[in-house]
């Protein structure tokens, strides 16, 4: 596989900033988010709401990536609960357009996609999200695996998302 030019959504993001840093070392690297980063801080490539399917579809066709990193989430909980609409738009009907693009995706998904109980999960575990940030993230793999070239990632961050 020649990857040369990679697109990060939530490139402003705690994750997305840190996996954009290293990897401008090496790659073309384009990131995609909803804010600009403060003043001082690299400017993110594409500014835009990701939900908007012309937006994404726009900065699909300019960028035209070797290889997607989809970071971009609504990680707050309380938000996920109180709108679904806006989550399932974000972590559904964006992942689906990225994964239709045919390139290369990775997709940081979370261990919430479990409910704890057990512990020590391979990926063959039955998933039990016991919230629906968790619920939509495990559906969001499942439109990711529609892609024979993905890479699913279950992780846990701790920190801010502050720079």
């Amino acid at each position: 596989m020649d990857i040369k030019k990679i697109l990060i959504t939530g490139s402003s993001g705690m994750l997305g900033r840190d996996i954009y840093d290293v990897l401008s070392e090496v790659y073309e690297v384009v990131g995609v988010d909803l804010r600009g980063m403060p003043p001082g801080v690299r400017q993110t490539d594409f500014v835009g709401d990701l939900t908007d399917r012309d937006f994404l579809d726009q900065t699909l066709r300019a960028v035209n990536p070797d290889m997607i990193i989809h970071c971009a989430a609504i990680v707050n909980l309380m938000i996920c609960e109180e709108n679904r609409d806006l989550t399932n738009r974000l972590h559904l009907d964006v992942t689906s357009q990225l994964t239709d693009h045919g390139a290369p995706i990775i997709f940081i998904s979370t261990d919430s996609v479990f409910d704890g109980k057990q512990g020590n999960y391979h990926e063959e575990d039955q998933v039990g999200p016991v919230n629906y940030y968790g619920l939509s993230k495990w559906k969001g793999e499942e439109i990711v695996r529609r892609n024979p070239k993905h890479l699913i990632l279950r992780t846990n961050i701790f920190g801010s998302s502050c720079p």
